[in-house]
């Protein structure tokens, strides 16, 4: 059974993640603009599950918020993830 997790990006925003570099088996770092201009970096999972944002135990915004999705240099070679919690899946 797969996993659930309880954050999705947007669908709008899978053909963009699907041409991301990844750093760790289906894992990759992008970063989120908010519809308030706000960034965060977030982890995904097979470029549509949210599971972590860094700095943060829990999700800080609304995914409906998002209105870019984009990778950084640094997303795309990250040198160190232990400051990232990882959110729990849906059960």
């Amino acid at each position: 059974m797969p996993y659930k997790y309880k954050y999705k990006l947007p669908d709008q925003f899978l053909r963009i993640t699907k041409d991301f570099d990844e750093f760790k088996d289906g894992a990759m770092i992008a970063t989120v603009e908010l519809i308030n201009k706000q960034k965060y970096k977030i982890l995904i999972l097979m470029y549509t599950d949210i599971i972590g944002v860094k700095n943060h135990d829990h999700l800080p915004f609304d995914v409906n918020d998002i209105i870019q999705v984009y990778q950084t240099e640094e997303d795309k070679n990250p040198k160190d993830i232990k400051e990232w919690n990882m959110f729990q899946k849906a059960k």
